[in-house]
């Protein structure tokens, strides 16, 4: 009998130590849990302010309270990339390439707006814009059979003038670059994962209210900041009030009822770094003034959309003489037409980014167009298809404009003899080797202005002479 007593006891004994054991491990994981929950039961939607508050909570709150003390901003999700992802480089390819017969001012035009990201059909176009801003009516261009862009003057052009735009030829990484473009579109179909926002925390004492309402339950310890609006939590014990609110902070950003984040605003832009080429332009290529203006647009992650040109002779603009309207290009520069000579001219132009938005006007500095139009030069020769040996007599031909007349001339003639000759009209030159030579004509008038041009003389093969002999 004693020993079933005493089998009981140490059952109920061993029953009582194993429920002590199991509560104690719940109530273990149980405060586990509830440290590992925190204060606050979301991202909060504003950082805690680290300094006294500055006035005393304007809302009611209407959530259970906090469990204890915020101890800084929420640990919500990182807004930036994961750790370790790198970036791929797109491979960037060859800008098409640019070649002229006579006109490098053309040729300018068309580099200068590729540079600027215009297409080889916006590049031709501004060509042809500027070369009837030159003199030039019927300027137009054309895409050839193997895809290049000719952009031609007109017939009566010194040289035939022409600029012809080709694109990059393909090289051995296409068939790589097109499989990265292939990729690079699959990924383009992927939905985006939503990327949180950053919340930085306060740097001193709030000044004010929260901006936004709290998206978690309030802190029953001294609030480290007033709360501006209603927080999602019941009410938080007020924190001890220094005086009256001085006002919104300045330090943090304004938040919205959606959550924390910053509106984007868009600056306007600028048209900085203006310019001209009055002191280079090459006056022998064109009957008018051929000047060009330029500038660049200056708008951070944004591009131009359109811009405007005047031009006067009048510091004030006050009635343009020449006026571009609103122009949808993203070209920097701009070739005014029909400039008269030996005049002053003051240029501004403004730019619109890809809003809309407008920048203010900017004023390159003033330029002064030649005195007049530079000399042209031309000449003539005979016979017209000499032989090798024969002499050629050379005469000039060339014009002169604003009264100005012929001062000097130059002349150089490819394996010929004499080589050169400073003489108006020289004769008796003679050429020592077949085919196409090239012959220099330079001229400059009395206002000291100078241009040269170049022909091909084609020199033929001289068969000796013969003579009948008679066998008796």
């Amino acid at each position: 009998m004693a020993d079933k007593k005493t089998s009981f006891l140490f059952l109920r004994y061993c029953i009582f130590l194993l429920v002590f054991l199991l509560g104690s491990q719940i109530m273990s994981q149980a405060a586990v849990f509830a440290q590992s929950a925190g204060p606050s039961a979301g991202p909060s939607a504003g950082p805690p302010s680290s300094g006294p508050s500055a006035g005393p909570s304007a809302g009611p709150s209407s959530g259970p309270p906090s469990a204890g003390p915020s101890a800084g901003p929420s640990a919500g999700p990182s807004a930036g990339p994961p750790a370790g992802s790198s970036s791929v480089e797109t491979p960037v390819p060859s800008a098409p390439s640019v070649s002229n017969v006579g006109s490098p001012n053309t040729a300018a035009v068309v580099e200068n707006a590729l540079a600027n990201g215009a297409t080889p059909e916006e590049a031709a176009q501004a060509a042809v814009d500027y070369a009837i801003s030159i003199g030039y009516p019927d300027a137009s261009y054309a895409t050839n059979a193997d895809g290049s862009i000719t952009v031609n003057f007109s017939q009566d052009a010194p040289c035939n003038n022409s600029v012809t735009i080709r694109e990059p030829s393909c090289t051995e990484n296409c068939d790589q670059d097109k499989d990265k473009d292939k990729d690079k579109d699959k990924d383009k179909d992927k939905p985006k994962e939503p990327q949180p926002q950053p919340i930085p925390p306060s740097v001193g004492p709030s000044a004010g209210p929260s901006a936004g309402p709290s998206a978690g339950p309030p802190i029953t310890e001294p609030s480290a900041g007033p709360s501006a609006g209603p927080s999602a939590g019941p009410a938080s014990t007020p924190s001890p009030s220094a005086g009256p609110s001085a006002g919104p902070s300045s330090d943090e950003p304004s938040d919205g009822p959606g959550g924390p984040g910053l509106e984007s605003q868009n600056s306007p832009p600028q048209a900085t770094n203006l310019s001209s080429n009055a002191n280079s332009a090459d006056y022998c290529s064109s009957v008018l003034p051929p000047i060009i203006v330029s500038w660049q647009f200056t708008d951070p992650g944004d591009t131009q959309s359109a811009y405007q040109v005047q031009v006067d002779n009048n510091s004030n603009f006050s009635s343009p003489e020449k006026d571009s309207g609103k122009v949808s290009s993203s070209s920097a520069q701009y070739a005014p037409p029909q400039l008269s000579y030996n005049t002053t001219y003051y240029w501004r132009v403004r730019v619109w980014d890809s809003q809309s938005a407008l920048s203010q006007w900017a004023q390159g500095s003033a330029f002064a167009t030649k005195k007049h139009q530079y000399p042209v030069p031309d000449f003539t020769w005979k016979p017209q298809n000499p032989g090798i040996g024969e002499k050629v007599d050379f005469t000039d031909a060339s014009h002169t404009y604003g009264g100005s007349n012929e001062s000097s001339w130059s002349w150089t003639f490819q394996f010929g003899t004499p080589e050169s000759s400073t003489k108006q009209n020289p004769n008796d030159i003679q050429f020592s080797w077949p085919g196409g030579r090239t012959v220099t004509h330079g001229v400059t008038d009395s206002d000291g202005f100078s241009c040269q041009i170049q022909e091909n003389v084609t020199v033929f093969l001289s068969f000796p002479g013969y003579q009948e002999i008679s066998p008796f």
